[in-house]
């Protein structure tokens, strides 16, 4: 009797070993068929990504060429190159020059979503006079304030080190903050432009855009803020 029970016992250890082994291969080929879904999902994505690329780049193109010749038509006229044209019908045509700038721009910003996702987006970083880049934002910018009835004001604290940045990348992105508190700031408001040196971390520049536009969680001044690293 004892050698039947120590033949069953040797049976049942061959019975779990069998079992272990078909729950392991049945383990590796899930592994398997779920590493194949992910392969295939992986290639489907960076097709859908790729096919995105250039739906923005030909969108890009098909819109920016028109939309080029038409601001430069529009521009023709504004100059006088087409005849004498009166005061109101050049304010006219500047509001159009202008629009043709924002879809312009609204464009640009498109393709640099798409080629910060892809980590295709390029910056060429030189040295930087923020105090420049303040001077240029109220000079673009102030007429725009203007025409919407707003206030721009452009401060830079005094003896600001030189940035490594790239500039016009630093511009896009001040711009598009303004153009952000254009659009929420009701007439007879604020928008402020300050650059200072950043107590925190030390040797950056702080660029601040703040409006007196509806904020953020009640708040009266919205207040965004970019960083630039100093240049040692």
């Amino acid at each position: 009797m004892p050698d039947a029970y120590e033949d069953l016992g040797t049976l049942q250890s061959l019975a779990r070993a069998a079992v272990s082994q078909l729950e392991l291969r049945k383990a590796a080929l899930d592994l398997r068929d779920l590493s194949d879904d992910l392969q295939r999902t992986n290639e489907e994505l960076a097709t859908r990504n790729d096919e995105i690329r250039r739906f923005y780049q030909n969108l890009s193109h098909e819109l920016k060429t028109p939309l080029t010749v038409a601001r430069e038509y529009v521009s023709m006229v504004v100059d006088g190159l087409a005849g004498e044209i009166g005061e109101e019908q050049r304010e006219f045509l500047t509001v159009g020059i202008e629009s043709c700038d924002r879809i312009a721009n609204d464009l640009d910003d498109l393709l640099d979503l798409k080629r910060i996702e892809t980590g295709k987006l390029r910056l060429e970083t030189s040295p930087t006079s923020v105090e420049q880049l303040i001077d240029m934002t109220a000079a673009s910018m102030t007429p725009m304030a203007v025409a919407a009835g707003l206030s721009l004001r452009c401060t830079s604290e005094s003896g600001l080190p030189t940035v490594t940045a790239d500039d016009g990348r630093v511009m896009q992105v001040i711009s598009n903050l303004v153009r952000n508190a254009l659009k929420f700031t009701a007439e007879g408001g604020e928008i402020a432009v300050e650059a200072r040196e950043a107590p925190k971390p030390p040797n950056f520049v702080e660029i601040s855009v703040r409006d007196t536009g509806c904020g953020i969680a009640g708040r009266t001044w919205t207040r965004l803020r970019a960083s630039l690293s100093v240049q040692a």
